[in-house]
């Protein structure tokens, strides 16, 4: 009898007094435990969520990539209702933000201009500066055509200028190295 008390009190005893992580989940109520559980895991997720924003905001912001992101704000719209021709006032509005910003940018020199040898450079930037000055070419095109009520003829020039787009980017944009 003496033997049974105390396997008793010893039970009782870790009940009060868990001293091991099993012992303390098998003591805690399961409500607790997913409360335990959700923390962890927001915490977790927060923590990493902070992190991308640190790397977001080490990379450098040059005046040019400004423009470019003012621009492809305003492209992406475009490329939305360029098709409707009750937006063309609002289209109108964006198609002269996209031509002020790359007229801008005439004036800004591409990032990776830097890692082209010496001899190469000037070439290099008379060749971003008259591809640029094609595209903004095309963007007159595109707000006469929208002046003028044609739509279809627009989003032609549209899909023209944006495929452009990204072939010059592939040559005049620092390419991001994945992760």
């Amino acid at each position: 009898m003496r033997l049974a008390r105390s396997r008793l009190q010893i039970r009782l005893h870790r009940r009060r007094n868990p001293t091991t992580l099993l012992t303390l989940l098998t003591s805690i109520q399961p409500m607790k435990i997913r409360l335990l559980v959700v923390t962890l895991i927001s915490a977790l997720a927060l923590g990493t969520g902070f992190a991308a924003q640190d790397s977001k905001s080490k990379e450098e912001h040059t005046e040019l990539g400004e423009r470019m992101e003012k621009m492809g704000g305003a492209w992406r719209a475009i490329k939305r209702q360029i098709a409707d021709a009750s937006k063309n006032e609002d289209t109108l509005k964006r198609l002269a933000v996209v031509k002020e910003n790359m007229e801008a940018s005439l004036k800004f020199e591409p990032e990776i201009t830097k890692e082209k040898p010496a001899a190469d450079r000037a070439k290099f930037v008379s060749d971003y500066q008259a591809r640029m000055k094609e595209q903004i070419a095309k963007v007159d095109e595109i707000i006469a055509a929208v002046k003028a009520g044609k739509n279809a003829d627009a989003e032609k020039l549209v899909a023209t200028v944006d495929q452009d787009q990204k072939d010059s980017h592939k040559q005049f944009k620092k390419q991001k190295k994945k992760q």
